[in-house]
């Protein structure tokens, strides 16, 4: 789960096992039904479900460590790789169409869960923007131009990331609890 994103159809079997489980118990031959959806019991317990883990959010959650070491241009062999095998004209890789592996390509898929806002992609900031703007929000606009017109970018100064849980570090636990951060539960459950 953490190298690999895992194919939709493994995810929905290996679910059936896990209800299976849940459900049915040891006697394979019981023909119980479900008691509870099962988008409910993968919520966390402060949220109301049993807390099973989501499959598909843990997988992502794994791989975004992958985006991070990427970005950041660890130094590790396969992050070089990438950047000097696909990547070589230090293009940001979601504004260039996707090259690689099938695992690259996969992995690319959540780059806009890491960087969290999307990156201006034209030469003229103008560029960016096809609907019309309010007044203030073209005051804004120039303010923001005049703003990044004056920044010099240092070559040698590494980017820095800083993920919305305030930490420089990323964690799959984290981006997993946040996940359901905006998930309201009923009351009865704010007891757990």
């Amino acid at each position: 789960m953490c190298t690999f994103k895992l194919l939709i159809k493994v995810i929905n079997h290996i679910d059936r096992a896990r209800r299976h489980c849940l459900w049915r118990g040891y006697n394979s031959g019981s023909t119980s039904h479900p008691r509870v959806a099962w988008k409910l019991v993968c919520k966390p317990k402060r949220k109301g479900g049993l807390g099973v883990v989501n499959l598909r959010t843990q997988n992502s959650a794994l791989l975004l460590k992958h985006i991070k070491k990427f970005f950041s241009s660890h130094d590790i062999p396969w992050v070089r790789l990438v950047w000097h095998h696909y990547h070589s004209l230090r293009i940001a890789p979601h504004l260039a169409p996707p090259k690689g592996s099938h695992w690259w390509k996969d992995v690319l898929q959540l780059s806009i869960f890491f960087r969290g806002k999307s990156f201006l992609g034209q030469d003229h900031l103008e560029d960016n923007f096809n609907l019309p703007l309010s007044q203030d929000a073209l005051q804004e606009f120039y303010l923001l131009k005049d703003i990044t017109d004056n920044i010099t970018r240092q070559q040698h100064i590494p980017d820095t990331w800083t993920f919305i849980w305030g930490s420089p570090n990323y964690s799959s636990r984290k981006y997993y609890v946040h996940q359901f951060k905006n998930l309201q539960s009923h009351a009865a459950f704010a007891w757990l």
